[in-house]
């Protein structure tokens, strides 16, 4: 904070800002209350977000490794983040209901808004990319 308050050169940038997190069973408060403290405290926003849902990192990876995007997909527990970072990068999204978001906070966004795919956890995945791999071997 004093290198913000004090430099208006200094950069503010921020990678989520995450309401609330899952630990132990439990939602608690996240990253996003750190950011606002900060901002509060050095008296101005952040400059840049540059992690989800912005595609400043898949971007990244497109470029230095040739992701295709069209077979990724990006899996995540928060509608506000992790699938909002899937749809603006042009990934494939699937919602794990493990975490933030619930079913019906996801269906009632937006068709656009919304993941491909719902799941109660990740096993749903892996469990399919051990049949096509049964399929493969044959």
């Amino acid at each position: 904070v004093c290198y913000l308050r004090r430099d208006p050169e200094c950069k503010f940038l921020v990678t989520n800002r995450d309401k609330i997190v899952p630990f132990n069973d439990q939602l608690v408060p996240s990253n996003g209350m750190v950011v606002a403290g900060i901002e509060c405290s050095a008296e101005r926003p952040v400059d840049e977000l540059i992690g989800k849902p912005t595609t400043t990192m898949i971007d990244l990876l497109d470029e230095t490794a040739g992701l295709n995007r069209d077979r990724s997909i990006m899996v995540g527990d928060n509608l506000d983040t992790d699938i909002l970072f899937g749809i603006a990068g042009g990934t494939h999204t699937m919602l794990v209901l493990s975490g933030v978001s619930s079913e019906g906070q996801a269906r009632a966004r937006a068709p656009a808004d919304q993941p491909e795919v719902i799941a109660d956890s990740v096993k749903v995945l892996a469990d399919r990319l051990t049949e096509l791999e049964v399929e493969l071997q044959r």
